[in-house]
């Protein structure tokens, strides 16, 4: 007979806690929400649990279920046992529910996968590296398998592009201090930028970790694959000028969100994790799925017969429904807390978007927007004054190494220090000592040991001033004018800062732009410095004013080479 309970069975990785209380809290507030589905319910036959790779009890516990008689079948992370299941639901013709990444490219239509599909969350990391122009950048993975997921990525270290991409996995548990010698290793080797891909999970331990090898801090740069940036509670691993960048369906104020913990269900979890902000993705995607199907299956009945039968897995007979239930099912649409859910020709997610987000030490800012329906995918908004302001405000208390070579009047001995006074004197020397009170930072001077501005070898290395700021991760430099006085740097390796008087040549202006193009996203280091550039120079010229600074001095500049 036609019925009007709909029932449902589910099976979770014995891990996979969350999902298993987001499943349950999503099919009771759906059944709450009477505009859903119209006089009839909800009704879960059994949730049962099984490890990761025990596919007999995965196959027993599922054809249980199916005796009993379900319209669908729910699970959240894939695991090998679960895998297992997806064969027998096709053969029965029983829609199967997930929301876990997958390396397939082509699905079956009873396979309902609500995650989106690796060519699309690629795509985006690698818009996002190419947008920032880097030269370098090590990806750290905890799997070898999820490099699968970030091909687009890793095909960018073409030669076009001339970027090098290092690849490093992380080998035992978290929680340890294993970690330490990989990241101690990949601070030695100067590489600055990087791509986290490490579980939600275990994203303080390695950030801990990395903090102790001395990989935070404003000169490093860290791009997650977590959609979980604005749910974890950043403030014990928070360290001042970190750059954390991430993508995410929905932030934490977010209307869907707000309105998912509306109403508080009966006799159900939350699906919250006690030390976090907000819903996690994987809660989300789950009640997506859940709520997907329902939407779906409310337009079906109004235009198909829909009786469930119970099913035998030895007998292999399909569900009578089951065929044309799947098929409508990937070609419905409706928006879920994860925005727009559709699927391709192929079954897969594809028609994803994601929102841009820079960690500050209040929670994050939404920078931009990444589709994959927009005609240049990516679109980053800065709001470079409260970027300032912040970067300001960090900055202050900090000891920045200066790096310059003794030029007069530029810089010079103080050929009468006393104590108290400054050990160097001349025009860059007074703009730094201005600069530092304003800012309220404070500074080690250091001459450059080779004594040179900075000049460019057949090797293509760089000497000198330069070769200190460029060296291994040179990518902030910025130049005042064609006449520098100044340059601003952050470095780990080397210097903070360069003070001289030189010339910018051919080569050095190639450093330069490259560098100028390269700071638009997650180096809000350097965007402290581009919102500096007027102060910059308004000091510049107040400093030479009042010193009479002569035209010769000009003359003396611009002529230097090397």
């Amino acid at each position: 007979m036609v019925c009007n309970m709909f029932f449902l069975g589910a099976i979770f990785d014995n891990q996979d806690i969350l999902s298993r209380q987001a499943f349950e809290y999503s099919v009771a507030k759906i059944n709450n929400q009477s505009q859903i589905l119209k006089n009839s319910k909800i009704v879960v036959t059994h949730i049962d649990m099984v490890e990761a790779h025990d596919s007999f009890s995965a196959y027993k516990l599922v054809c249980e279920q199916l005796e009993t008689g379900i319209a669908a079948l729910f699970t959240g992370q894939l695991t090998p046992s679960l895998e297992f299941v997806s064969s027998l639901t096709r053969e029965l013709h029983i829609p199967f529910f997930l929301s876990s990444p997958d390396s397939q490219t082509k699905v079956e239509y009873y396979t309902i996968n609500v995650y989106p599909h690796y060519t699309a969350t690629s795509q985006a990391y690698s818009d996002i590296i190419k947008f920032q122009r880097w030269n370098e950048i090590a990806i750290i993975t905890e799997h070898a398998k999820n490099l699968l997921y970030l091909q687009d990525l890793l095909k960018i270290s073409s030669n076009k592009n001339q970027m090098t991409i290092t690849v490093r996995q992380l080998q035992g548990r978290p929680g340890v201090d294993n970690w330490y010698s990989l990241l101690l290793q990949l601070k030695e080797t100067g590489i600055s930028k990087f791509l986290v891909d490490v579980k939600t999970d275990n994203l303080h331990d390695f950030f801990r970790q990395a903090k102790m090898v001395g990989l935070m801090g404003p000169y490093y740069d860290f791009v997650l694959t977590s959609f979980d940036v604005s749910v974890v509670k950043w403030d014990k691993i928070l360290y001042t000028l970190v750059n954390i960048t991430g993508l995410q369906f929905f932030g934490r104020d977010d209307p869907a969100v707000r309105e998912f913990f509306d109403n508080t269900i009966p006799g159900t979890d939350s699906p919250v994790h006690h030390n976090e902000w907000s819903l996690r993705t994987s809660a989300a995607l789950m009640y997506d799925a859940v709520y997907f199907f329902a939407r779906a299956l409310n337009k079906f009945v109004e235009q198909h017969s829909f009786i469930i039968t119970p099913l035998m897995c030895h007998a292999q007979e399909p569900w009578i429904h089951g065929s044309a239930f799947s098929l409508f099912i990937k070609t419905f649409e409706a928006n879920g807390i994860t925005g727009k859910i559709k699927f391709d020709e192929n079954g897969l997610r594809t028609d994803v978007s994601f929102e841009i987000v820079d960690l500050v030490a209040d929670g994050v800012n939404r920078n931009g927007l990444w589709s994959s329906n927009i005609p240049d995918r990516l679109e980053i908004q800065r709001n470079f004054t409260k970027d300032y302001e912040v970067r300001k405000q960090e900055i202050q208390n900090q000891v920045l190494k200066v790096v310059s070579l003794l030029e007069p009047p530029y810089v010079t001995l103080n050929r009468n220090p006393t104590n108290g006074t400054q050990k160097y004197v001349g025009f860059c020397i007074d703009i730094l000592v201005d600069l530092a009170e304003r800012l309220n930072f404070t500074y080690e001077i250091e001459i450059v040991k080779d004594k040179t501005f900075g000049k460019k070898n057949e090797k293509g290395e760089w000497n000198g001033i330069i070769g200190e700021l460029v060296n291994r991760v040179g990518t902030h430099i910025f130049a005042l004018t064609k006449l520098i006085i100044l340059f601003f740097f952050f470095s780990c390796q080397k210097a903070d800062l360069g003070l001289a008087g030189l010339t910018i040549t051919y080569q050095r202006e190639q450093v330069f732009s490259i560098a100028l193009i390269s700071f638009a996203l997650t180096s809000r280091a350097s965007i402290f410095i581009f919102n500096s550039v007027t102060y910059f120079m308004e000091a510049s010229t107040s400093i030479c004013l009042n010193q009479r600074c002569q035209m010769d001095w000009v003359v003396t500049a611009t002529h230097r080479v090397g």
